[in-house]
């Protein structure tokens, strides 16, 4: 059977008898992929004893670097008889060869099956192992992983133990349409295993946005959850070449290749047996998901309501005088109870009123949502419960940014909030004075969002304060709407990453490169954007954003490049990245000193003003930066004494804009 082309996924079925020669000689640049062969009724005698192999390459060039290569090749042999051969496969191995330019190489090893050990002959005996290879290229041992054989009878194994192993390796059974099915599962390569470890890492980033409240992580999420979508296209790609063809290549042969089937994209796992299988995991993402969000949002907005409840508590008490002595004690232990509970809320739960707490949870999972509900409408398995779950879920995720948008810059324009910049901290506040000052560089906003001036726009400053400021808190003044910038960006990548899940597993190859050509095309975009408009208002999230997709771009063109072990190793990298901001903010907020509790619990004095209404009124403090009304408001120590008189930040803002008035320019800062 000389071969001499290329043969694409093709069945061969063979009867010759009494024949000299070989099974299979292959001259020239031959490529064999998935390659099922079927050889039965075979009488084979080599014409020199001892001299060639049963699958035989003529060397009839030294020009060729590979003369024969096997990707994905099964063999089945019933009642074969062959004698004066040295092996069944010539000089075949898995690498390079240095010292001959006339080699077989295998990608993955080459499955043979038989029927039962006294099913062939070879040499008068058993065909077994021990007769599939032979040292080449100066190996000085056989490289046994280059070949799997097993055997129907399950009490007739002893032939497919294999020189140095101590177990048989049973990976077909039954005929050979059977084959893809029977064998068993390797080992994880080191790619799925870096795949994974990256949607892991990707998860942590999620929980602790969620957590912590972070609007900058919007920017970079939807980076790591798109490597993770191609990092899984190539995985697929991978399993499909490397899988022996079977009647029904074209379906995936395994739930690890299913779109939303990792916890980045689907923090629950879960998957609704009511649809097809392959889309099970991608309509559990969609419920999933938009309970996880509604839920965590809802749970922020409790929060919220507490702590302005206990505020409202302390407040009371420090203003009623008329409570008796004898009660004092009682009283003190209320609001000591108050404040710790209080504290310890705000620590651990994030405390974003509605309904920004919903846009602000919803945009770090709006990118896997829309690659699932893409992938229920595009998939050839899509059903009717898959489509609707899709329509509806999809299109709601995507109309919440679509509704902010309007009305930060429909309703609302021009925004009643301005930013200033912020304070330096004072150094008495910080635990370690130069690691302090590194991580208030870092992590500490530059600006912060006030009230603007004037009386007919307290009342949507206050609202828009309240309600609207911690979906575009992270971003620097005139950069509101860039919120939707993010938004666009996870939609469009969520929907190139779910078509190209979507597609048949026998394209799945040309959807890798497609598919990542356009991920790293939008995360180029995004490197550009955020090096041209620095929209972050917290130098590290900046950082992190140009960082990690700069390393996505370069993940991308590692996988177009056919290295996925580099490309996983790179995504790795950039979702570590992604935690370091939210790390070193977690520790700057424990390096500023909290007040003492005597002052957190007695203290009567009003010196804070509430900058969305501009009247007296006291905020908490027992947080900072965690509630979004007190967000864009400045708490410095100050020390009054009977010779120090010191104003409250919205009293010099008041007087800034007075002088600004008066004067016609502005004035960045007035002493007194």
């Amino acid at each position: 059977m000389p071969l001499d082309s290329h043969q694409p996924a093709t069945r061969f079925r063979a009867r010759f008898v009494k024949k000299k020669g070989s099974i299979l000689c292959a001259s020239g640049v031959v490529s064999l992929t998935n390659v099922a062969m079927h050889v039965h009724d075979i009488s084979f005698l080599n014409a020199v004893v001892g001299g060639s192999d049963a699958i035989l390459l003529a060397p009839t060039s030294n020009a060729f670097q590979s003369t024969l290569r096997l990707s994905n090749v099964s063999m089945r042999f019933t009642s074969l008889a062959s004698r004066g051969f040295r092996s069944l496969f010539a000089n075949i191995t898995g690498g390079t060869a240095r010292t001959s330019n006339n080699m077989m190489f295998t990608k993955g090893p080459v499955f043979v099956s038989l029927p039962s050990c006294s099913s062939n002959s070879w040499d008068g005996g058993a065909l077994s192992c021990a007769d599939m290879l032979r040292p080449v290229d100066g190996q000085r041992a056989v490289d046994w992983s280059l070949v799997r054989m097993s055997v129907d009878d399950p009490e007739d194994t002893w032939c497919a133990r294999c020189p140095g192993t101590t177990a048989s390796l049973t990976l077909i059974e039954g005929p050979i349409e059977t084959h893809s099915k029977a064998r068993p599962s390797l080992l994880p390569s080191q790619p799925t295993q870096l795949t994974r470890t990256t949607a892991a890492v990707t998860t942590a980033a999620l929980a602790l946005a969620m957590l912590t409240s972070s609007s900058g992580v919007a920017s970079v999420l939807p980076r790591l959850q798109g490597m993770v979508g191609y990092l899984k296209l190539a995985s697929r790609c991978a399993a499909q070449s490397e899988a022996p063809p079977t009647e029904g290549s074209h379906e995936d042969a395994s739930d690890s290749n299913y779109a939303a089937n990792d916890v980045s994209d689907n923090p629950f796992l879960l998957r609704l047996p009511s649809t097809e299988p392959s889309l099970a995991y991608a309509a559990g993402a969609l419920v999933g998901n938009t309970l996880l969000v509604i839920a965590v949002a809802v749970v922020s907005h409790l929060a919220h309501r507490w702590e302005r409840w206990a505020h409202q508590e302390l407040h009371n008490d420090e203003s009623s005088n008329a409570q008796p002595k004898k009660d004092e004690s009682a009283v003190y232990s209320r609001r000591l109870f108050l404040a710790t509970i209080s504290t310890t809320f705000c620590r651990v739960l994030p405390t974003t009123p509605l309904p920004a707490s919903l846009m602000q949870l919803q945009g770090l999972l709006l990118q896997p949502v829309v690659a699932a509900a893409v992938a229920c409408i595009a998939s050839s398995d899509r059903g009717v419960l898959s489509v609707m779950l899709a329509v509806v879920i999809g299109s709601a995720w995507i109309a919440v940014p679509c509704v902010f948008m309007w009305l930060l810059c429909v309703k609302y324009s021009p925004l009643p909030l301005i930013t200033i910049y912020s304070r330096r901290t004072n150094a008495q506040r910080m635990r370690w004075k130069r690691g302090g000052e590194a991580l208030e560089w870092l992590c500490a906003e530059r600006e912060e969002w006030v009230a603007a001036r004037g009386r007919a726009a307290k009342a949507a400053a206050r609202h828009v304060k309240l309600r609207l400021s911690a979906v575009f808190a992270g971003y620097r003044g005139g950069r509101h709407w860039y919120l939707g910038v993010d938004a666009f960006q996870s939609v469009l990548t969520g929907a190139i990453v779910g078509t190209a899940q979507s597609v048949d597993a026998a394209d799945a190859c040309s959807a890798v490169v497609w598919g990542t050509g356009c991920v790293g095309a939008m995360a180029t975009g995004t490197a550009v954007l955020c090096v041209v408009l620095q929209p972050h208002v917290v130098r590290f999230e900046l950082l992190a954003a140009v960082v990690v997709s700069l390393l996505a771009v370069l993940a991308a063109v590692l996988i177009l490049a056919d290295d996925v072990n580099g490309a996983a190793i790179v995504s790795l990298v950039a979702a570590a990245m992604e935690l370091l901001p939210l790390a070193a903010r977690l520790l700057w907020n424990a390096c500023l000193r909290s007040r003492k509790s005597d002052d957190l619990i007695g203290s009567n004095r009003k010196d804070d003003w509430d900058v969305n209404s501009g009247s007296l009124s006291q905020v908490s403090p027992l947080i900072f930066s965690s509630d979004v009304s007190a967000r864009g408001q400045r708490r410095e120590s100050k020390t009054l004494s009977a010779v120090t008189v010191a104003l409250s930040p919205s009293q010099e803002d008041a007087l800034i804009a007075l002088v600004e008035c008066i004067c016609g320019k502005s004035v960045s800062s007035l002493s007194i």
